[in-house]
């Protein structure tokens, strides 16, 4: 079999631009069970905290309960220090067993998983066991990563910079990250798009400057900061 350029070319389908990335996760954490997988920024959350613009404690303040999962010792050990009565488990669904079956026992509604997946070398086993949890609990689940195709990615590198967070070990468009969920079993997907407020990391400046971007990611979302999955089975 010949394999040529064509079998390459993917048309683009409508997509929704669904705003805010920070907006959307509090809306759909709402009075639900939640269970925030990859819940640490260590040592950046020192900063966020004291700001209000750490995502898992603006979680906190609208569901019915957020439970923080990440493989961080140290920022789990922070948080706990901080939030006292917050739950928090330090485990890696991939390779724990026992991990997964805390969170299947907690029963939650919904699992959050915002900008993980690109941390992650073996997404593979990762999204299987996010299936496992989906499959023994009946959640749903949301994963968020920054789109390879953003217009914000690319304009530094026009003028020689790169801005791709240091732990990055993969990037994803909507082609390649829908790839990976049907490879690990997920029939129900939804993807769309959403902006981030970039102030916090950034300054109000680049924010300000960004905003014809975000304008223009409204109205071609494949052009928007974030890929957004909703997934169940």
């Amino acid at each position: 079999m010949i394999n040529t350029m064509s079998n390459y070319f993917k048309r683009f389908p409508r997509r929704n631009f669904l705003g805010d990335r920070e907006k959307f996760l509090i809306r759909a954490a709402k009075d639900k069970v939640v269970v925030h997988i990859g819940c640490t920024d260590w040592p950046n959350q020192i900063a966020q905290i004291r700001r209000g613009k750490l995502l898992h404690t603006l979680l906190i303040e609208g569901s019915k309960s957020v439970i923080g999962v990440d493989i961080d010792s140290e920022g789990i050990r922070h948080f706990q220090n901080e939030m006292p009565f917050q739950s928090f488990i330090i485990g890696d669904i991939a390779t724990s067993k026992e991990t997964q079956n805390r969170i299947i026992a907690l029963k939650p509604e919904l699992l959050l998983i915002p900008d993980v997946i690109e941390h992650i070398e073996d997404s593979r086993s990762f999204l299987r066991a996010v299936r496992t949890i989906l499959n023994e609990t009946g959640a749903r689940a949301i994963i968020t990563t920054p789109n390879a195709f953003a217009i914000k990615t690319y304009l530094p590198v026009l003028i020689g910079f790169d801005v791709t967070h240091v732990d990055h070990c993969s990037f994803h468009n909507e082609f390649t990250l829908e790839h990976s969920l049907k490879d690990a079993q997920f029939n129900d997907i939804t993807i769309g798009y959403l902006s981030r407020h970039i102030s916090a990391r950034y300054g109000v400046i680049t924010q300000v400057l960004a905003l014809p971007f975000n304008y223009l990611a409204k109205l071609f979302p494949r052009f928007g900061d974030t890929l957004v999955a909703t997934i169940s089975v």
